[in-house]
């Protein structure tokens, strides 16, 4: 755009702020500093002057002029793996920074200031770290553990929840700093041959020595004849690397020390290096650890096992790659990390587990993404049983932090089960594979009543997974329904999950529970009595089955209604839980629970959660449901407006399109009196859906078939199209109207149409943003390339589809 201006800031009524109109602050571009006298939601306008059109790029930078406070009101935060800077601006001060933590997992903590160029404090100093309640957790202070004078303190949090991390400095000096949380895995690996730690031979793995004295035993499967070069090394892009690492040692399987195995600086700089000939195979343990008073993170790696003549020149170098059979020698055990390397394009390395019949476990692959190791897109092929037959469903590319893949999965059965981890496409590189356990098995819960009870008009079910952030809002919500007044023959039936740390209301019980809704006016207060199911992962599909199986059991009714709450994550699923390895449902695990319920059909299923209103989730559900609530956007940590869209069953018998259109209308009205009206939500007609996906399919055929201009055509048309969350989910009906505009083939405009004529029918009711269809279509880039090798995207394996989008993405 020629000439972008900024021509007014609103505040959540919509009132314009004064002296908020900005253009041409830097030639002819516009800047505006804005310091809010309240905090609330503000909405910028930008456009052009005069005629000018084009687009433009809107960024938001906070300044932090406001002073920290010292307590649990602090307006600091700081996320884990990232970093904040601050000020200490006078003797004494002290800045509290708010942090979510997980239970059993141990993080380290830097305050780093001048000794590492990291700000100007000489001294920065740890005063502690607090829980929820402001109370300071006994051992987090400490003054110069890191390098030089920098503080450092490892943390293993024995409960899940919002702790708060004191930033000062020692005596009365000044200045600036950085503030750094990293997540290092499972609490202190132990210095025996207790330890869950591994390591593979070609792979490597990273430590924290965290106080004096410490090391950490890691178990490795060591090849009789071959020759190891075992490395440690300070971890090269560590704010706190062990700056000395010493090896104790290698171990046999016996624990005891294998003579002239210990090492000081025999490797590069101050690393630690030993080589070793194995006469023996099995499992042996490796002591990393820092040499006097140094502590740290490291890197320790162990070379593929060499075999030479018995002259001791050269001979032929043997790389143990892992085999992609049953009869691998890589091994993962549950709780800890092991690591190897994708050598070749379609290479695959097969670990041995042994799991729990009814545990739920998630295994994840990790890469460069989340620093895992240098693969740039790491796929697990699957899981196998003992036998080696693969187990369906339990491939996955990008379901974990970027592209790293993820997998959740309950065995049937206790015994061995093989993992395939490999990469998509040619890549090739580093990796580490994790396997953790998501909750502790909860036993199966009896439904109350244990015989049907008296059948009802309509059931309504929420399935409320408040084991995250939004636990407040889940409270607020179950009170909203506990508020309707409804007759004798309308239920609602909740099994509602909370969270360590984010509300303490309602006796602050964190497992889960499960009830029928009882009325209740008390905004404030859950009466309704419901009963402790122990800890429930809300990510496992069995649980939402086993509840709606519970709610039909104790509430038969004629319709049946089902929400799910929340987090969404658009194509990635909905319901995280934060207490079972941020485990989620998939879209057909979504599916694969209603089918295998008691409950074959509902005659609406809605989606409190953000970003579900794409196409694929609506035709994974299009036979399980006669209508779908499902948003475009995200939505307001609020969510719905339970009372007044349970209103609607005040009438006789409403329909099944009536209860999702109040759904929908009750929404819209609860945000228009908040001035509000860029929330969406709207109601699919699930029998309709088929013809948009069919006319989808047959658009992305023509666009291919038409070649590149085509292809280009429709990347100008998502360009300038109605989008949400970093332009990927894109408005169906934005999309297809862009693209005839910009198109001049007339078999292409036919195809569009078809879709906008589908798309039309089964979209029956919008609310909220005026300009919102009701479906979007996922139109990423080429990054999130994994769309295409995933058995969880149904719309991926319609007719040419596939290839669509490899030629949208070439």
């Amino acid at each position: 755009m020629g000439d972008p201006l900024i021509s007014g800031i609103y505040n959540s009524s919509g009132t314009v702020i004064s002296n908020s109109y900005a253009d041409d602050q830097d030639g002819s571009d516009s800047r505006l500093t804005f310091t809010p006298s309240t905090s609330d939601t503000y909405f910028i306008a930008a456009e052009g002057y005069g005629s000018s059109t084009g687009t433009f790029r809107l960024t938001v930078e906070g300044q932090n002029s406001t002073e920290i406070s010292a307590s649990i009101t602090t307006t600091g935060i700081v996320i884990v793996n990232s970093s904040v800077t601050g000020t200490i601006d006078t003797g004494g001060d002290q800045d509290w920074f708010a942090v979510r933590l997980y239970a059993n997992t141990r993080y380290q903590v830097d305050l780093q200031g001048l000794p590492t160029s990291s700000g100007t404090l000489s001294d920065p100093c740890l005063r502690g770290i607090y829980n929820s309640t402001g109370t300071l957790v006994s051992g987090t202070t400490d003054d110069d553990s890191g390098t030089g004078a920098n503080a450092l303190v490892s943390f293993t949090p024995t409960s899940a929840g919002t702790y708060y991390i004191s930033a000062g400095a020692y005596s009365g000096t000044t200045g600036t700093y950085t503030l750094a949380v990293t997540s290092q895995g499972g609490a202190d690996t132990p210095a025996d041959s207790t330890t869950t730690a591994t390591v593979s031979p070609g792979g490597s793995v990273d430590g924290l020595v965290d106080q004096t004295g410490d090391s950490d035993w890691f178990a490795v499967s060591l090849t009789a004849g071959l020759t190891y070069t075992i490395d440690l090394q300070p971890k090269s892009n560590s704010t706190s690397p062990l700056n000395d690492p010493y090896l104790y040692g290698l171990y046999n399987s016996a624990g005891n020390l294998i003579s002239g195995t210990t090492d000081d600086d025999s490797g590069a700089g101050t690393g630690a290096q030993v080589t070793c000939a194995i006469s023996t195979s099995g499992i042996y343990y490796i002591s990393a650890g820092g040499y006097s008073n140094n502590v740290g993170n490291y890197a320790l790696s162990v070379s593929s096992g060499t075999s030479g003549n018995s002259g001791g020149s050269s001979g032929g170098t043997t790389t143990t790659d892992l085999a992609a059979t049953t009869a691998t020698t890589g091994t993962a055990i549950v709780g800890a990390s092991a690591s190897s390397s994708i050598n070749s394009a379609n290479d695959q390395d097969w670990f041995s587990v042994n799991l729990l019949a009814g545990h739920s476990y998630g295994i994840s692959l990790s890469g460069a993404d989340s620093n895992g190791g240098t693969l740039t897109d790491p796929f697990l092929r699957g899981i196998y049983d003992s036998s080696g037959t693969p187990i369906p469903g339990t491939t996955d590319d990008d379901s974990g932090y970027g592209n790293d893949a993820l997998v959740n999965f309950t065995p049937t059965s206790t015994g061995t089960y093989f993992i395939s981890a490999g990469a998509f496409s040619s890549a090739t590189g580093s990796y580490a594979l994790t396997v953790s356990e998501n909750t502790i098995a909860a036993p199966t819960p009896t439904p109350t009543p244990t015989t049907p009870g008296t059948r009802g008009s309509w059931t309504v079910m929420v399935y409320v997974d408040g084991d995250n952030d939004l636990e407040p809002f889940a409270l607020s919500d179950v009170n909203e329904i506990e508020a309707a007044s409804l007759p004798q023959n309308i239920r609602v039936s909740a099994l509602v999950d909370r969270t360590p740390g984010e509300s303490s209301a309602d006796g602050n019980w964190t497992d889960t529970r499960y009830g029928l809704i009882s009325s209740d006016t008390n905004l404030n207060h859950i009466s309704s009595d419901l009963t402790s199911w122990g800890e429930r992962n809300m990510g496992d599909p069995a649980t939402l089955t086993e509840f709606i199986n519970a709610a039909a059991l104790a509430a038969p009714a004629d319709n049946y209604a089902l929400v799910i709450w929340n987090h969404g994550g658009g194509i990635r699923g909905v319901a995280w839980d934060d207490s079972s390895n941020s485990a989620n449902l998939s879209l057909n695990e979504v599916s694969q629970a209603i089918a295998a319920s008691n409950v074959t059909s509902f005659g609406m299923i809605g989606f409190d959660a953000c970003l579900q209103g794409v196409l694929d989730q609506a035709y994974a559900l299009r036979n399980q449901t006669n209508y779908l609530v499902v948003s475009e956007d995200t939505e307001p940590g609020d969510g719905w407006d339970y009372t007044n869209w349970l209103s609607i069953f005040q009438q006789s018998t409403p329909s099944a399109l009536q209860v999702a259109t109040q759904a929908v209308n009750s929404f819209e009205s609860f945000y228009r009196a908040q001035g509000n009206n860029q929330v969406t939500l709207s109601v699919v007609d699930t029998v309709q859906v088929g013809g948009v996906a069919t006319a989808w399919s047959s658009f992305a055929q023509a666009v291919t078939t038409a070649g590149r201009s085509a292809i280009q055509t429709l990347h100008s048309s998502s360009s300038s199209a109605l989008s949400f969350q970093d332009n990927t989910y894109v408005d169906l009906r934005s999309l297809m109207s862009n693209f005839m505009q910009l198109n001049a083939v007339a078999n292409l405009d036919t195809s569009a149409q078809n879709v906008l004529t589908a798309l039309s029918s089964a979209v029956v009711e919008t609310g909220g943003l005026t300009t919102a269809s009701g479906l979007t279509v996922y139109l990423p880039d080429s990054s999130h390339n994994g769309y295409l090798n995933s058995s969880e995207f149904p719309v991926v394996d319609l007719t040419g589809v596939s290839d669509f989008y490899s030629a949208y993405w070439a």
